[in-house]
């Protein structure tokens, strides 16, 4: 936006670029990411094994863990699922536009541990909509994960800290 508006005033356009003075008027940005603690990638089989084995009928928080780590999905895709994304015949996940961060619509294959996930959930018909709701029948809370691998004490790459839910896509990229 810059350049524009500089380009703009050298070719007189407008008398003074607007948006030359923001640099002074606003607080620097800290361009540096703060890394979220993530599990080692060699980590993840045995946690899920372990931790998640056992998801006791009822227990979205356990199951939305899981289907996070099996699809290697943001937090609030995977909270947000619906049942009308999932198309169990096919075995594709369909998140729309509106819920991605790129604003793109997603087709996601579900492998054959996550679409059995999922088709036990939509046996025990917790929610008329979504996949993963709170026991209060709404969407899960991003605490909720985070809660959960506080309270399993999920290792992480970060010493003294437990790895995050958003820390499983770095799991699996790096």
């Amino acid at each position: 936006m810059y350049a524009v508006m500089q380009g703009a005033w050298a070719h007189s356009h407008i008398a003074a670029n607007p948006v030359s003075v923001v640099d002074h008027l606003l607080p620097k940005q800290n361009a540096k990411k703060e890394h979220q603690p993530a599990m080692l990638w060699r980590d993840v089989p045995e946690f899920s094994k372990v931790q998640l084995r056992d998801i006791e009928p009822g227990d979205s928080t356990h199951a939305a863990q899981l289907f996070l780590i099996l699809k290697a999905a943001r937090s609030g895709e995977v909270r947000g699922a619906t049942w009308g994304e999932l198309d169990l015949d096919a075995g594709i996940w369909t998140v729309p536009g509106e819920r991605m961060k790129a604003k793109e619509p997603h087709r996601i294959p579900l492998s054959s541990a996550a679409l059995a996930l999922v088709r036990q959930l939509k046996e025990q018909k917790r929610h008329e909509n979504l996949v993963f709701p709170s026991v209060r029948g709404k969407m899960l809370s991003d605490m909720t994960l985070t809660a959960l691998l506080r309270r399993v004490k999920a290792k992480s790459d970060t010493p003294g800290r437990v790895a995050t839910a958003h820390g499983f896509r770095s799991s699996f990229r790096d």
